[in-house]
C-alpha cells in the first residue's frame, strides 16, 4: 500500500510517511515555491523531505520574466530550475499566458487600448519563443494558457487584453508558438473549477476547438481547490472525466484541501487525501482522476 507507517528500533516512536512516500508510485506531489526560498535552509529541509516536483509561484510569468519590451530576466526562474536539476525534481513551467501578471504592453498601447492584432501576435510569439527556448530540455511541462474560460454564465472566454487584442484564436496561437519554439515538451491548458457545470462545457469546447484547429494538446492542468464537502465526491471526479478529448492526460495541477471545521469533521483533509492515493492506479508516474474511475 502506498500509505504506510512504520516503526524503527524498539520504543521509538511511530514514523509517519512524508507526503511524497504516501503518494509514492501513484503520482508526484508538488509545492510552489519563490527563489527566494531556497536561501532558507528550513524551507530547502521541508521541499527535499516532502515533494518531488516544483512549480515557480511567480517567476515564470510574463511580467517577471519580462517587465518591458524585449527586457528579459531569468535570475529568479534559472535559480528554481539548477536547484530542480540538483535534486531530481521536475519543475513545471508556469504559464506562458495569462490575463493577470503580464504586462500592460503585451496586448494594450499607452492609452490601455487594444494593439494591432499584429502586434499583439507578435508580442505573445516573442515572449514565448524566448522563454520556453530559454528553458528548453529544463522543465518538464509547460502550461501555456491559464484561465482563459470565463466564470459567468453566457460568456465563453475571459474579457482579457489578449482576447480584445487577438481573438478567441489567442489560445490556439499561443499553443502553436509555444509547439514551435519546443517540439518535444509537454504542453498544457491549465484552469480551475472545471468540476463546475456551469465552467465545464466551455471547457471542453475550448479543448475540442484546440483539437479541430490541429493543436497538440498534451494534457489539462486542473486547479483542485478544494474543501471537505465541496465539491461534493461525485461532481470533482465527473468534471475531471467528462469528454476532454481523446488521448489526453488530465492532471490534478494544484490540490489543496481545506476544512473550516477541524473539530467536526477530524482529519478530514487528511482522509481525502488518502482516497486519493489509495484510488489512483498502482503504477509510477502521474495519473488523472479518468484513471482511477476507469473513463
Amino acid at each position: 500500500a502506498a500509505l504506510t507507517s512504520w516503526t524503527g528500533i524498539a520504543g521509538a516512536e511511530e514514523r509517519k510517511p512524508t507526503l511524497r512516500e504516501a503518494a509514492a508510485g501513484q503520482f508526484l506531489i508538488g509545492t510552489a515555491i519563490r527563489s527566494s526560498q531556497l536561501r532558507d535552509p528550513a524551507a530547502v529541509a521541508l521541499i527535499l523531505k516532502e515533494f518531488n516536483c516544483l512549480t515557480a509561484e511567480y517567476e515564470f510569468m510574463p511580467a517577471v520574466l519580462q517587465p518591458k519590451p524585449g527586457k528579459f530576466n531569468f535570475k529568479g526562474a534559472d535559480r528554481i530550475v539548477a536547484f530542480g536539476q540538483e535534486h531530481g525534481l521536475p519543475v513545471t513551467g508556469h504559464m506562458l499566458c495569462w490575463n493577470q501578471m503580464t504586462p500592460p504592453w503585451m496586448f494594450e498601447n499607452a492609452e490601455h487600448q487594444p494593439l494591432s492584432r499584429e502586434k499583439a501576435l507578435e508580442n505573445l510569439n516573442s515572449h514565448i519563443r524566448t522563454v520556453v527556448q530559454h528553458f528548453k530540455g529544463k522543465v518538464s511541462s509547460w502550461d501555456v494558457v491559464n484561465e482563459a474560460i470565463s466564470d459567468k454564465r453566457g460568456e465563453y472566454l475571459r474579457d482579457t487584453p489578449a482576447l480584445r487584442a487577438i481573438g478567441e484564436d489567442y489560445v490556439q496561437k499561443a499553443f502553436e508558438f509555444a509547439r514551435a519554439s519546443d517540439p518535444e515538451v509537454p504542453l498544457f491548458y491549465n484552469d480551475y473549477n472545471v468540476e463546475d457545470p456551469v465552467k465545464l462545457p466551455k471547457v471542453i469546447r475550448l479543448l475540442r476547438s484546440l483539437q479541430q484547429a490541429g493543436v497538440r494538446l498534451d494534457g489539462v492542468g486542473i486547479q483542485g481547490h478544494w474543501r471537505l464537502h465541496q465539491p461534493d465526491g461525485q461532481t470533482a471526479p465527473q468534471g475531471k472525466c467528462d469528454r476532454t478529448g481523446r488521448g489526453r492526460v488530465v492532471v490534478g495541477r494544484k490540490r489543496s484541501l481545506q476544512g473550516r471545521h477541524p473539530r467536526q469533521h477530524p482529519g478530514g483533509a487528511s482522509r481525502a487525501l488518502c482516497g486519493i492515493v489509495r484510488g489512483l492506479p498502482a503504477t509510477p508516474g502521474p495519473h488523472t482522476f479518468c484513471d482511477f474511475l476507469g473513463a
